[in-house]
């Protein structure tokens, strides 16, 4: 029993540090891509990506995470599995057709019509979406999540080169940005097939017998509406907010004044941000998917306990998130021109840098939502929020330019926030020591910069690291001095130990 909880948790862990490091990869690729194609080809690539994302969001986590849980209460599991199948393929096939006829008129929708082989091509990874969220699902199952974990990362290893391929294709042979974004989305196509063939998967039964015997398949998509649509929901969240600013900034730019092409370029500087975040929300992502199994065993067991292990959690995000935040806000000036080459959009990227807090704390609440049963609360702040960026994004841009892109979705994000302060307030965590500790962390790195004269991609790349690690310094140091936070708190392992 013990080995089996030792495996068991040898393949959770491998599948938390495969999933970080597909985060931290489709993050940093942006950077060097950037670099080759331009901020026009930044645009072309970024309008279809949220999309392109939503899509191997459900295909990596949603559906497996469904077909994983719900194996367990079937006798027959070739049945659920052939059920399984056959739903998935009809949903895919019925998006991607969805997306071949329409590609054009949402492509106009957007702003520009050559976008319409990009979103074909964004949309192809649904047709690897049935077989490879079987397999995942299938080895989740059977807790061999380690398989689910290579698979994961072959996927994004595979993607990420052929879209720095693309990008190199489009130095050597003068191609459009068009062409280029539309072979970068094949990436995610053929990285798909690549994760499928990582899992070497193979069924004893023919998943395509029967296939035509549609019986079962309605209560198996409520099934899956009723207990993975909030799963999905937050999974998308974000990519849905890109999604809204797709359709909405490049067209409200316009209406401000700018032409075409400027407008374009605007929006790929304003989509700078997306990889700043991603790398800002890594820290709170791997605390939050290392301690969610711990969390809901404690919650079963001992329901007092679990209350101060979620405010020790919120704490340590709180505290972290906005010492990332600020960091990030302190040297994002000089990360703009050591990994975009010029400082374009600063004010437009500091202002959406600010999310990284937000969402930070939206995360926990969510999950700790998820934990005591309230998904319907959650989904309702969730819709909150989406609906003010929805009605907000275009406003805004139009009367401020990519900095009123930027405001929307931190305005959106911050009445999301608030609307889970106003239930749980007695689970924040505010001290002056903290207060204290992040003021002496930003004159420290204030100091530095004006001491640190460096000039060049390179220099400012050390000065970065520098600021960096000085801060950090700083930070863990007084933490620990001022006794903000101590070492039992930064671990619950013995915690859940004692309730065992």
């Amino acid at each position: 029993m013990k080995s089996k909880t030792r495996k068991l948790r040898n393949s959770a862990a491998i599948l938390i540090i495969s999933g970080v490091t597909a985060k931290v990869l489709a993050a940093l690729y942006r950077f060097p891509y950037q670099n080759l194609v331009g901020d026009l080809g930044f645009y072309a690539y970024q309008q279809v990506y949220p999309l392109m994302s939503i899509i191997t969001t459900i295909a990596l986590v949603a559906l497996p995470n469904f077909l994983s849980k719900e194996i367990q209460g079937y006798q027959d599991k070739p049945y659920f599995f052939k059920k399984f199948f056959q739903l998935s393929m009809l949903i895919a096939t019925a998006i991607f057709l969805f997306l071949l006829v329409l590609s054009r008129p949402l492509a106009y929708l957007m702003g520009e019509v050559r976008l319409y082989p990009v979103l074909i091509a964004g949309s192809l990874p649904l047709l690897t979406l049935p077989l490879l969220s079987l397999a995942r699902g299938y080895y989740q199952a059977d807790e061999l999540l380690d398989v689910t974990a290579k698979s994961q990362l072959v996927e994004q290893l595979v993607r990420v080169l052929i879209i720095w391929l693309s990008a190199y294709l489009f130095v050597k042979l003068n191609l459009d940005v068009y062409q280029i974004a539309t072979l970068s989305m094949l990436g995610s196509f053929i990285g798909g097939i690549a994760a499928l063939s990582a899992t070497r998967v193979r069924f004893s039964f023919s998943l395509w017998q029967g296939f035509f015997d549609f019986k079962g398949i309605l209560p198996l998509f409520r099934r899956l509406i009723k207990s993975s649509a909030n799963f999905i929901y937050f999974a998308i969240y974000l990519l849905l907010f890109q999604l809204v600013d797709a359709f909405c900034v490049k067209n409200a730019l316009v209406a401000l004044g700018f032409n075409t092409i400027t407008a374009q370029l605007q929006k790929g500087i304003f989509d700078r941000a997306q990889p700043f975040v991603q790398l800002g929300l890594t820290f709170s992502l791997a605390i939050l998917t290392q301690s969610l199994p711990k969390l809901n065993y404690t919650f079963k067991q001992n329901a007092p306990r679990y209350q101060q292990l979620i405010k020790q959690k919120v704490k340590i995000i709180t505290i972290f998130s906005a010492a990332i935040t600020i960091g990030m806000f302190m040297v994002l000036s000089l990360m703009n021109r050591v990994l975009f080459k010029n400082n374009a959009g600063i004010f437009s990227l500091r202002m959406y840098v600010i999310a990284i807090f937000l969402i930070s704390l939206i995360q926990t609440l969510h999950y700790h939502y998820e934990i005591i049963g309230q998904k319907r609360r959650n989904s309702q702040f969730l819709t909150i929020g989406l609906v003010v960026k929805v009605l907000s994004t275009y406003l805004l841009t139009r009367y401020f330019g990519i900095f009123g892109s930027s405001l929307s979705t931190v305005l959106s994000l911050l009445i999301v926030f608030s609307c889970y302060y106003l239930k749980e307030w007695q689970l924040f965590y505010f001290d002056k020591r903290l207060l204290i500790t992040l003021a002496v962390m930003i004159a420290t790195v204030a100091g530095l910069n004006q001491l640190l004269d460096f000039q060049g991609r390179t220099q400012l790349l050390i000065k970065v690291v520098v600021l960096s690690l000085a801060g950090v310094v700083v930070l863990l140091g007084l933490l620990f001095k001022l006794n903000v936070i101590n070492f039992q708190e930064l671990r619950d392992e013995e915690q859940i130990d004692e309730i065992r």
